[in-house]
């Protein structure tokens, strides 16, 4: 996939709390469509009250977002990690090709990992509402994020850790960016009754593999 071809779109935040990036809506439904085809995502978009989806510049209000995600879980069972996991790939994706400039991955694709992953861990707490809305975003280390009262799983009681997007962002945004041998797991979460999201990365490789590209 080529990245940044048209130039990055900068994303307007918005004056006050409770609004996300229109991407953990747009994915939700793109990944939908791929995975169970179109009228199963329109159906999966009428029954969580989302009409129009929103443009890619256009923030929106987190309880839109965290609506869509509750029922993606509510509704499809099993296959809800499949689809969120999928949106998160292509929300990380969608953050490369159009809002992120080819210099700024250049960048961070031709810096040691460690670097990179601290330059990124910055960039992405400066951007975090758009994906964590009125949540705190937190930098524990380069290699751990925490997400406190994370919105789009407020009041949701698991088993077992639900931020299937959140990982799935993480994990393809970090291995593209700083090192293909990233994965992100999520070590906590809110919905199992912690404290706090939290998710790790480790490295599926001891040795460092060639930097890639940014085209």
């Amino acid at each position: 996939m080529s990245r940044g071809s048209d130039g990055p779109r900068m994303l307007r935040r918005p004056s006050r709390k409770g609004y996300m990036g229109p991407l953990a809506i747009l994915s939700v439904q793109k990944a939908m469509t791929e995975l169970q085809g179109a009228d199963a995502a329109a159906k999966l978009l009428a029954e969580a009250k989302v009409g129009t989806l929103p443009e890619f510049d256009e923030p929106v209000r987190e309880a839109r977002v965290a609506a869509l995600h509750h029922t993606v879980r509510a509704k499809l069972g099993s296959a809800a990690q499949e689809v969120l996991t999928r949106a998160g790939i292509l929300a990380a994706d969608a953050v490369m090709d159009r809002r992120m400039s080819l210099r700024a991955q250049t960048l961070l694709m031709s810096s040691p990992w460690p670097v990179s992953a601290w330059l990124l861990g910055r960039s992405t707490a400066q951007n975090a509402w758009t994906f964590a809305g009125s949540g705190r975003f937190e930098v524990v280390n380069r290699l751990t994020f925490r997400v406190h009262d994370n919105p789009l799983i407020r009041k949701e009681h698991s088993d077992h850790a639900l931020c299937d997007y959140h990982r799935a962002f993480f994990t393809r945004f970090f291995s593209a960016l700083v090192h293909d041998q990233l994965t992100c797991t999520e070590v906590c979460c809110a919905a199992a009754g912690d404290p706090y999201c939290e998710f790790r990365f480790h490295r599926l490789e001891a040795a460092d593999p060639p930097k890639v590209s940014a085209a």
